[in-house]
Parts: C-alpha cells; structure tokens; sequence
C-alpha cells in the first residue's frame, strides 16, 4: 500500500495536463518528464526509483499519444539513463498499450537510450537500444522520413538534420550563460546556413531550442534546489528575473514561483536531476 500522504504528492504534479500535450515539458509524474525532441519526435525521460503509480501514468500518457499518432505519426524517444529498478521492455508495455490481456494502438518506432543489462528492450523492427540520444534521434527521423516517402529506406540528410537539433541541444545544456547562435555553429562544426537550414528541415529554429533548454533547466533547477529566482534566472543565461517570467508564463502558464511551489513534493521523491547523465 503506498501512504496517502505519497498519494497527495503524486496528485500535486498530475495538474501539469496530461491530456494538454502543448506544453513543453511537463512532469506527469515525479519521475516522468516529456517533451518535444525535434520534428515528430517526443521524448520520454524516467528518473529515479520505479513506482507502481507510473504504470497508470505511462498508460495514460500511451494513450494521449496515440490517438496523436493516429492524427500525425511520430517517434518516441525514451530516455532511461537515471531509470532504476524497471526495464525498457516493461516501459515500452505500458506506453504502447501492449500489456498481455489486449494490445492498444500502439506507439511506432521507439528508439531507447539507457537499455543495458536488464533495461534490455528484446527485438522488435520498431524498437531500438542506442547508446546516445544522438544516435536514437537520427534512427528516429530515418524511420519518419521513410515513412513519410512511402519507403523502407531512410534518408541520410534527415538523419543529419536530426542528429543536428540533438547535438544542438547538448551544446545548449552545457553552460547557457555564455551560448550563442556563433558559438553553436563553432562547436557543430558546420556553416551556419547548414544549421540553420537543419533546424528549419525539422520544424524548428536556434531561438526555439535555446528557449526549450532554458526553460528546462529553470523548472529543474525551481524543482529540485533552493536556488534563489534571481540566480536561476541568471543561470539560464537571462539577465532580468521579468525575462525569466515572461517565459514562464507564455509557456506554462505558471510564475516561476508557482511552478516551484506546485512541484515542491518532487524534493525528497526523486534524486535531483539537475546533473545531466553522461
């Protein structure tokens, strides 16, 4: 039996909208983050200590994203790096609604990071273990791509483009208060018009990203420590606390306060993520 004081936490976050898949990113649970990765991408990030409440989270969250899928096809990227104590095939159960007594729509392809030992994922055409998300996101989009032309071959440029917002990403995450749109192309090595035009192929754009990351950053950063506002924003590499809320509101709908406080029963819950995994 799980305490009702640890039922009250669970419910605390569950008001991020499950069924609102707009907002980027969202915690359904303590230890499920999703967000957008890309052009038809989405990514499922698991941290921490398995729960048996994430069963009926990742049920609920399958079924969101598969009556999506049926509107507009897409990947799932699942990211298991700080998972501990559940398996990549059992998560790969409850997402796609395959769970032994009848199979839901299913989700396709799902590419896996963090599948070692007994995260094993098994064989399946339409799921992959890789060892970087780089790697997972450009058989991601050579799956879509393929798709999309009505072929079984993949794309090398589209594998590229999408390989290009992941790597952008990392460079985002490694110290946003002295990233630049020069300093991406420097560390990509590639002609800015290439970046550019990669990050345009995949429904995106450098500001876009830079905006994501940022945000992602500030609401772990809010949820996991007690980091005055003042620094967080600047950590983020915003020069005024009115920027760092401007961008909460557009986007969560929530004051950075707010979002601190809604997400407070994280502490204590789950290890602090703030350190990306290697």
């Amino acid at each position: 039996m799980i305490p009702s004081a640890r039922l009250q936490q669970e419910e605390a976050i569950r008001p991020q909208r499950l069924e609102d898949l707009t907002h980027v990113p969202r915690f359904p649970s303590p230890r499920v983050r999703v967000s957008q990765h890309g052009r038809g991408i989405w990514r499922v990030d698991i941290a921490g200590p398995w729960d048996p409440c994430d069963k009926e989270v990742l049920a609920t969250l399958g079924d969101k994203l598969s009556s999506r899928q049926a509107r507009q096809p897409f990947g799932l990227l699942l990211d298991l790096q700080r998972a501990d104590g559940v398996s990549a095939s059992e998560v790969c159960a409850w997402l796609t609604g395959k769970r032994g007594e009848s199979d839901g729509p299913g989700i396709s392809p799902i590419a896996v990071v963090g599948a070692s030992g007994r995260n094993g994922v098994g064989t399946g055409a339409e799921t992959r273990a890789f060892a970087s998300r780089e790697d997972a996101t450009a058989w991601l989009a050579g799956r879509l791509e393929s798709g999309r032309r009505g072929t079984g071959t993949t794309t090398e440029t589209t594998a590229l483009e999408a390989v290009t917002v992941s790597r952008l990403r990392r460079y985002l995450e490694s110290d946003l208060r002295r990233v630049s749109l020069g300093g991406a192309v420097h560390a990509l090595a590639l002609s800015r018009r290439t970046v550019q035009r990669h990050l345009a192929a995949q429904g995106t754009s450098y500001r876009n990203i830079l905006k994501e990351v940022r945000l992602e950053r500030a609401q772990e950063l809010l949820a996991f420590s007690h980091m005055p506002i003042t620094l967080v924003s600047a950590v983020v590499g915003l020069r005024k606390v009115d920027h760092l809320r401007r961008l909460f509101r557009t986007t969560t709908g929530m004051t950075p306060l707010g979002w601190r406080q809604a997400t407070a029963p994280l502490r204590g819950v789950v290890p602090n993520p703030c350190t990306p995994p290697p």
